[in-house]
This record gives structure tokens, sequence and C-alpha cells, in this order.
């Protein structure tokens, strides 16, 4: 996916999501139409670095990240990586960034070295 592709996935996926809250009366159409315009600016101005506006803090609600759901994340990250819509690097960088983060919580985690692939 080009960078262009990337940034429409997401104003597509978002736009969707906040529609559907109007929809289900969580919000006005005002105030959607404001988060999608805010939105929009910040994905436009994306590099393509990192992680994509919105998703890192999405991320941080898991400092409970027990081995199940650590798995199931995982399983989702390979098949995100299967359809072609992130990178085996943008799957291990993420899965690295999960790890550094439950460290910082106090959980308890296995040391891991990087590996030569």
């Amino acid at each position: 996916m080009t960078l262009d592709q990337k940034r429409q996935k997401l104003i597509s996926d978002y736009t969707a999501a906040v529609n559907k809250k109007v929809q289900n009366g969580k919000i006005t159409q005002d105030k959607a139409n404001e988060l999608i315009k805010n939105y929009t600016d910040k994905v436009n101005k994306w590099d393509g670095t990192g992680f994509p506006p919105g998703m890192k803090g999405m991320f941080m609600g898991f400092k409970n990240f027990n081995g199940g759901a650590y798995k199931r994340f995982e399983n989702a990250l390979d098949k995100a990586v299967k359809d072609n819509k992130i990178t085996e690097s943008q799957k291990q960088d993420i899965l690295n960034y999960f790890k550094g983060n439950k460290d910082k919580s106090g959980s308890t985690s296995s040391t891991t070295t990087q590996s030569n692939s």
C-alpha cells in the first residue's frame, strides 16, 4: 500500500466509525464533522513513520495485557500482515512497543533479544 492509500484507508475507517456513533445517537453530526476534519488533517500530515495518528493512544489501554489477549492481538497483527495492511516490520515494532509498555507498567515479562530476521 502506498502512503496515500494508507491515509485514505485510515480516514475511511475513522469516518465509518464516527458515523456509526452518530447513527447510535452517541454524538451529534456537528461533532462528527469536527472529529473527522481534525483526524483527516492529522492523517494528511502523517509522513508514514511510526504509529498513524490516533493509533498510539488507542493501544495505551493495554496495561493488563495478559497472555491470552496478547496472543489474540498478535494473531490480528499476523492477519494484517497477510492482508498487506501492515508490514512484518511494522508488526514487530508494534509488538516491541507493547512489550516495552508492559515492562513500564510493572507487569512481568520475559526479556527478549533482537533476532536476525
